[in-house]
């Protein structure tokens, strides 16, 4: 009886051939097993990974130089034209200064835009997107009511700190008064709405995430973002606050920046951060309206 090729007895199913490779070869292995493209998770468009920390850098600096620029050509227009000079009454063309303000920050916003375009970067590295866009319109609302809650907890443990300071908060509430433009609550609204816009767009989409390139820390990009953003907020021109609100604005920015970095979009933010704005000055309207203090 013959020996079949299934037969592993002598000389069977053994040829030349056989003895030539050996017994070391390598056996393939399986593939490891990954996720489908469908429910594998999206790459975060924030981190930025398309430019290098050093060309993140020179966007800053390129910014930094844009906003200089602008600020002395609007001061001298401004000195020139005498826009910013108080009337006999010691009333500041408020309408006028929002007006060149927003201008000047869409400008910058779409300066912004176009430098991440020219290094291959889309325009949702930045935020400029939504995953849902109903639900970050709506998520912007508890985002101002928790701005006014870290707001006041701010002032209440400045007060317990430095009681002396009471009279430079009460001093900026009538600065804040001061630079409210005459405008009725819808309108108010719009503007506030587009001040969040480019603002929202400067230092959370562009500033925070160049940072957090640069430095390699969202933490990091958050703290220093919020710094400059109080920083740009607080002084002693039209249109700035007192800088002893420096500390209740960096905590509202940290927390825009988080929900910004949570949410990867600008949505919440700009909603949260316009509806903050038009809230006190629509209540400071509201005081001054019925003669209260």
């Amino acid at each position: 009886m013959q020996a079949d090729d299934g037969d592993r007895g002598e000389g069977a199913g053994f040829g030349p051939e056989d003895h030539d490779r050996g017994w070391a070869e390598p056996i393939p292995l399986a593939r490891p097993w990954t996720l489908p493209p469908v429910m594998a998770q999206p790459a975060n468009p924030l981190l930025l990974r398309e430019i290098s920390a050093g060309r993140a850098g020179l966007h800053l600096l390129v910014m930094l130089g844009a906003f200089a620029a602008l600020t002395l050509i609007f001061s001298v227009v401004f000195m020139l034209t005498g826009g910013a000079e108080p009337d006999a009454e010691g009333h500041v063309d408020l309408n006028l200064l929002f007006l060149v303000t927003i201008c000047g920050g869409g400008a910058l916003a779409a300066g912004a835009l176009g430098l991440v375009r020219l290094s291959g970067v889309r325009v949702r590295a930045l935020g400029v997107a939504s995953r849902s866009l109903a639900v970050d319109v709506l998520l912007g609302v508890p985002v101002a009511v928790a701005s006014y809650v870290a707001y006041l907890v701010c002032f209440g443990v400045m007060f317990l700190i430095w009681p002396e300071g009471a009279h430079e908060l009460q001093g900026n509430v009538d600065r804040v008064k001061a630079m409210s433009p005459d405008l009725g609550i819808g309108w108010l609204l719009l503007m506030m709405l587009a001040v969040a816009s480019y603002e929202e767009l400067l230092f959370r989409g562009f500033l925070v995430t160049h940072l957090r390139r640069i430095t390699g820390s969202w933490v990091a990009a958050v703290v220093v973002g919020g710094a400059l953003f109080a920083s740009l907020h607080v002084g002693s021109g039209v249109g700035t606050q007192a800088p002893a609100v420096f500390f209740p604005l960096l905590a509202v920015a940290a927390i825009w920046a988080s929900v910004f970095i949570w949410r990867r979009s600008l949505v919440p933010g700009i909603v949260g951060h316009a509806l903050f704005n038009w809230a006190q000055l629509v209540v400071l309207k509201y005081v001054a309206a019925h003669g209260q203090t």
